[in-house]
């Protein structure tokens, strides 16, 4: 999911309870809400401010470069708008310079919504090595953040700076979908 919820389209504080009503209920009914964290990070910390992508249920995805640092462009943490502190993005994924279908053939484009699909390809492969993983959110969000390749910032928000892991900016890394598929065939 790529969403990114203005006001002009109805979306304000006084709804978000029901947006994330709906979050919770997909999650509760075993499927793995996959949501890109935005493209504001130019404006620093707590950028992540819209939902879906600033609910606790919804597992946020940030957009590294071909170096492994956070994409200049990502939106991070820690989501304050609601005033829960929580440190989002759970991890990040290539991003920038990602070749992508458009209408007249291929392109390369940047941005969160170029990150999200690559996590949520890997979790469609991390079923495929193992159906018994189906349903099970909290374990197959759990090995891909344990299998993620650790991604530290030198930012900082708060006075906290964003050098351990998992951290507010990057969550626990960049996605590593070959340890991550590896990890869920032999889980039990």
């Amino acid at each position: 999911n790529s969403w990114g919820c203005p006001e002009i389209e109805g979306c304000n504080p006084d709804n978000w309870m029901f947006m994330e009503t709906v979050i919770n209920n997909l999650v509760a009914a075993g499927i793995v809400v996959v949501v890109s964290a935005g493209n504001d990070g130019s404006q620093g910390c707590s950028s992540i401010d819209r939902p879906a992508s600033m609910f606790e249920s919804s597992f946020v995805v940030g957009a590294s470069n071909q170096v492994d640092s956070v994409a200049h462009f990502s939106s991070y943490g820690p989501v304050t708008i609601d005033g829960s502190g929580r440190w989002k993005p759970d991890l990040v994924a290539p991003g920038v310079d990602v070749k992508s279908i458009v209408l007249d053939g291929f392109g390369t484009w940047s941005g969160t919504s170029m990150a999200g699909p690559h996590v949520a390809g890997a979790v469609a492969l991390m079923l495929d090595a193992n159906p018994e993983l189906k349903g099970r959110v909290e374990e197959i969000q759990n090995i891909l953040k344990e299998t993620a390749v650790p991604v530290k910032d030198p930012r900082a928000c708060d006075g906290i700076v964003a050098d351990q892991v998992p951290n507010f900016i990057a969550g626990h890394g960049r996605i590593d979908a070959l340890a991550a598929v590896n990890a869920a065939s032999t889980w039990t």
